[in-house]
């Protein structure tokens, strides 16, 4: 079944596509969620840091988002609220984002050590921002744009051999609410892959190259919702879930947010995970 939102997510894909393989992926990789309360849907919205500790990271963001944005010869005032920054990239979007996306976690806006301890503490296990397959330690910054085609479309991160044995977070930092955060469809993570169609290589929709994927049609009943984390909270999800198709339904605000992934960290290896 296509549903309305999947088939606006895929209009003007030019690749065709196919159903999955008859099998689920977990059973061969880490499920993080097992054993754990909220591992049927497949995520969970909790407080992220402390007042302080969000202020400050806060604060840090938009100095660095001003700082990348001059060296572009773009000025935005110091209360400048980056929900508006659609009204001001103008040519300069692409190369703004590609100085936002990928930075290494030596560069996180407080110590990388209060996150790793807070998602820690809600997993119930050591994590860590280590990639062991890539040997990197990574975030990312999302930037959608109101009327733009900013969003990846919906996917599994696991379709990328680098992104296995994790857990995401997604946090909202400017113009992130009902019609512009991140979509899910709750419990897909544990679909088998021959529930899902899906392109066979990175989409290509109206021309655009997109390194994901995109889903096509699913035969599970379902619902895509988007759970709109709140200011100062963190939403962790399975990256076996399908999500994204993140299109920005706001006429005046642009979402940006925060991505990051995290591995158990070495002394918890030993601990059964597998479903």
């Amino acid at each position: 079944m296509t549903d309305k939102f999947i088939k606006k997510t895929i209009e003007g894909l030019e690749n065709s596509s196919c159903w999955g393989a008859n099998e689920l992926a977990m059973r061969k990789d880490q499920n993080l969620l097992y054993s754990l309360s909220w591992d049927n849907q497949g995520f969970i919205i909790e407080n992220f840091l402390n007042p302080e500790e969000y202020a400050e990271f806060i604060k840090n963001v938009g100095i660095f988002f001003s700082e990348t944005l001059s060296e572009l010869k773009v000025s935005v005032s110091p209360t400048f609220n980056f929900s508006e920054y659609h009204k001001i990239a103008g040519e300069h979007h692409l190369d703004f984002i590609n100085k936002i996306k990928h930075l290494d976690s030596k560069n996180f806006p407080i110590d990388k050590s209060i996150i790793e301890k807070r998602i820690s503490d809600i997993m119930g296990f050591n994590v860590t921002n280590f990639n062991p397959t890539t040997k990197e330690s990574v975030f990312h910054f999302r930037v959608i744009r109101p009327n733009f085609s900013d969003n990846n479309p919906i996917h599994r991160d696991t379709w990328h051999w680098e992104y296995k044995d994790n857990i995401n977070i997604y946090v909202g930092l400017f113009g992130s609410d009902e019609r512009t955060s991140l979509p899910i469809i709750p419990g897909s993570h544990h679909w088998n892959e021959s529930k899902v169609k899906r392109t066979e290589s990175g989409a290509l929709i109206n021309g655009i190259q997109y390194v994901v994927p995109a889903t096509t049609e699913v035969s599970e009943e379902h619902s895509i919702i988007r759970p709109n984390p709140a200011e100062n909270e963190v939403m962790i999800f399975s990256p076996y879930l399908l999500h994204g198709g993140a299109i920005n339904e706001s006429e005046n605000h642009t979402r940006i947010s925060l991505e990051m992934r995290f591995w158990k960290s070495n002394n918890e290896l030993d601990k059964p995970t597998n479903t």
